[in-house]
């Protein structure tokens, strides 16, 4: 049974659409249908009604048809007009538009998915407002998403996982790069076009409308290239690192399956196997590029063009000792070049063999953080000694640049893990990775990835500082300072406010949230005074006792040394008129 998003009729379907699209037979809306709708069994639950109609007009975006929603969103295929593409359409529903928070987190997420720009993200095109319809558009992907095309696809090759896991490594891997730390991606954000290009989305700094908690970027690549090489979701327990290591990765003969699902396997059983997202987005790369190189198979040519005597003149005639000399030394010629391509065929599969060792030397050393400069040396070594071999110029080519961005992470990696659990300390943490880029500067003169890495070192530092300042003032301090107003502690109030802004003076937004909070207990502390010190002075004519409580509760609860001054004057100033 289907229910019309738009009209609410009911109506059967005897099988599902190849589309996956249906038109409604009373009002005449296309909407796309999941797979459990077909089913009387389990209906799905209705989705809420769309907010515009096919054809409607919104910002320059004529509704073709109404793709699906949620609670927060509503989803429909436009096409713009000015533009002459069609685009999917993203509209905040009607309920939570008018909530400031629900529309500025919207806009939010919108705004730090446009920010990425990469071949494998969903293109963020424009956002706005109109008619109090909170919108944005992104480009249209038709092919489906990702657990939606493992489920219908009934033979994926190796080529085709691989592919597409490559496709997800790198746009995460760009990124981590771009200071994405932490994701709220799924399954299901994994939009796969017809041609098998892949278009991530909710990829951004921001947290998602629809919430959820964030996860290290490299958990969500492990969880999504273990979708891709086994074709079924990672248990949710399993989804922690290391936590994989109980869970086998079926054996593929196939050998790019089996690069791949070797990969997999040993991302679960150490998720920093590879030292970051990076790491695995190179091997997979590599990989890649492996698939598509063509071999060259090196053979002997067997001298031709011998045209052999006819019999009858073999017979008519002898050879002369002077052709048959010729004969004997052209015979001796042939053999001796083929000979020489023997022997140097020989070296080559020696040299090859040799490069082999040396190659495979170099990367074991790669994989442990504390020999990654000998698998420099050895690569370095293999392209001087085998330069010519396949082995040498994948060392040149791919293997010491991998040696050198390997190296150049470990340095800064050390330099912020150093200060990690102390973040205040950020200008320390700074200071360590540009000497550590003084360093590598030195190592390998005119590598920029240097420069870059030690770019994004210092922004990531600084943002962990920034953050860890709003972190403490809105879940410590700011409620210590709120409890001692409560009591009427302005002064400890006022210390833990002027601390926190000691502790972490370049947290801007931080620092003037904890100003603020200063001159309004400032304020609050005068106010106080003065009701107190008014009530004193009209018990004083009545009640001098209770007057001298008034003040002496100021100079025991306050803490402001102005206020503790003026009420102990006042109270000596009662004592006298006694």
């Amino acid at each position: 049974m289907f229910i019309c998003p738009g009209c609410k009729t009911r109506f059967r379907l005897t099988k599902e659409p190849a589309s996956g699209r249906v038109k409604c037979p009373k009002c005449g809306m296309v909407s796309a249908i999941r797979k459990s709708e077909t089913t009387t069994e389990h209906p799905a639950p209705e989705a809420p009604p769309p907010q515009f109609i096919m054809g409607a007009e919104i910002a320059g975006h004529r509704i073709i048809e109404y793709v699906g929603g949620d609670a927060q969103v509503g989803r429909y295929r436009a096409a713009q007009t000015s533009m002459g593409r069609t685009v999917l359409l993203t509209v905040l529903q009607p309920a939570l538009a008018a909530d400031a928070d629900a529309k500025e987190k919207f806009f939010s997420e919108a705004r730090s998915i446009a920010r990425l720009n990469h071949p494998n993200l969903l293109s963020v095109f424009d956002m706005g407002e109109e008619g109090g319809a909170c919108f944005f558009t992104t480009e249209s992907v038709e092919g489906g998403t990702l657990p939606q095309f493992i489920a219908r696809a009934d033979n994926i090759s190796s080529k085709e996982r691989l592919a597409i896991a490559n496709q997800v490594a790198q746009a995460l891997a760009y990124a981590q790069s771009s200071g994405v730390q932490e994701l709220w991606v799924g399954p299901n954000d994994v939009l796969l076009t017809d041609k098998l290009d892949v278009r991530m989305s909710h990829v951004g700094t921001s947290p998602p409308l629809r919430g959820g908690a964030p996860e290290p970027t490299i958990n969500v690549l492990v969880r999504l290239l273990y979708i891709v090489a086994v074709g079924k979701d990672l248990p949710e327990h399993l989804r922690k690192p290391g936590a994989g290591a109980s869970i086998g990765v079926p054996t593929v003969h196939d050998p790019l399956g089996g690069k791949l699902n070797a990969i997999v396997e040993t991302l679960l059983r150490d998720a920093t196997a590879y030292g970051g997202v990076s790491e695995v987005a190179a091997e997979l790369q590599g990989v890649s590029d492996s698939a598509h190189r063509r071999s060259t198979v090196s053979a002997a040519t067997a001298p031709g063009g011998v045209v052999p005597l006819r019999l009858e003149k073999a017979r008519r005639r002898r050879l002369s000792p002077l052709k048959i000399g010729l004969a004997v030394t052209g015979i001796a010629g042939i053999v001796a070049v083929i000979a020489l391509a023997l022997l140097i065929h020989i070296s080559n599969l020696r040299d090859e063999e040799e490069a082999r060792k040396l190659w495979d030397q170099s990367r074991e050393q790669l994989a442990k953080r504390e020999t990654r400069r000998d698998a420099l040396n050895t690569f370095r070594q293999l392209v001087k000694r085998y330069g010519r071999t396949e082995s040498g110029k994948e060392a040149r080519e791919k293997g010491i640049p991998r040696a050198k961005q390997a190296i150049v992470l470990d340095e800064y990696g050390a330099a912020e893990k150093k200060f990690a659990q102390r973040p205040e300390e950020v200008e320390n943490t700074v200071a360590q990775v540009r000497a550590a880029q003084e360093r590598l500067r030195e190592e390998f003169p005119g590598y920029a990835f240097v420069d870059k890495q030690a770019d994004l070192s210092v922004k990531n530092a600084r943002v962990r500082y920034i953050n860890a300042a709003r972190k403490e003032w809105q879940k410590s301090v700011v409620g210590r300072v709120e409890s001692h107003v409560q009591y009427d502690h302005f002064g400890k109030a006022l210390a833990e406010a002027r601390a926190f802004i000691e502790k972490w003076p370049d947290a801007t937004r931080a620092v003037g949230a904890a100003k603020k909070v200063i001159a309004q207990v400032e304020t609050q502390a005068e106010k106080e005074w003065q009701e107190t010190e008014t009530r004193a002075q009209r018990l004083a004519k009545s009640n001098r006792t209770a007057a001298r409580n008034a003040y002496e509760y100021v100079v025991r609860n306050f803490g402001i040394p102005e206020y503790v001054e003026r009420a102990r004057k006042a109270i000596e100033e009662l004592e006298n008129q006694n």
